[in-house]
């Protein structure tokens, strides 16, 4: 898949986003998840775009964000943890769902 799928998966996982906090606010679980898969596809797409191959799980793109773009390895390693807890433990806070959006947009700052 190319810079330009990846790249419109993470603006279509946003607007997901933004539709669930505007029409279903007490979904904050899905929120987080898909504040997180925005951030992932934004991670993707930028390693296309920088001639690296497209990690294909988790541990790789972790391990690339930590070792290629260490100017949001905290953020996104926040945003990693954040999402799976949403997506397996625990529910979620509005303040959780807050920290999350935070991260993204650091991330999507640094990386555009």
């Amino acid at each position: 898949m190319t810079y330009g799928w990846h790249a419109q998966q993470s603006a279509h996982n946003y607007d997901t986003y933004e539709y669930l906090r505007r029409e279903s606010p007490s979904y904050v679980d899905w929120e987080i998840t898909t504040i997180f898969y925005s951030a992932c596809k934004m991670v993707d797409a930028y390693l296309i775009k920088k001639g690296h191959p497209r990690p294909a799980s988790h541990k790789r793109r972790n391990r690339m964000v930590r070792n290629n773009l260490k100017a949001i390895s905290k953020e996104y390693s926040n945003l990693y943890r954040v999402s799976r807890v949403a997506r397996y433990d625990k529910r979620m806070q509005v303040s959780d769902r807050d920290r999350a959006a935070a991260w993204h947009a650091f991330i999507a700052d640094k990386l555009s």
